[in-house]
């Protein structure tokens, strides 16, 4: 029998598990924008590079600010 605290744990990774995928869709959306931007271009393409590691250490709180949701 699974106790309040059990399902308030679970409940917690489901929604950190949801958020992680909410964070890789929209970094891969916003990775394939800049590409679409930058396309060609050597030097955006350094900064779009750096822009992705900065994307991939935020939260997926803090992409979906930067993405407006």
């Amino acid at each position: 029998m699974k106790t309040t605290n059990d399902i308030s744990v679970l409940d917690r990774f489901q929604k950190k598990a949801l958020l992680e995928v909410i964070k890789t869709s929209i970094l891969a959306e916003v990775t394939a924008k800049f590409q679409e931007i930058y396309n060609g271009a050597i030097e955006p393409m350094v900064n779009l590079r750096k822009a992705t590691r900065q994307m991939e250490n935020m939260t997926a709180e803090e992409l979906i600010g930067l993405a407006g949701v």
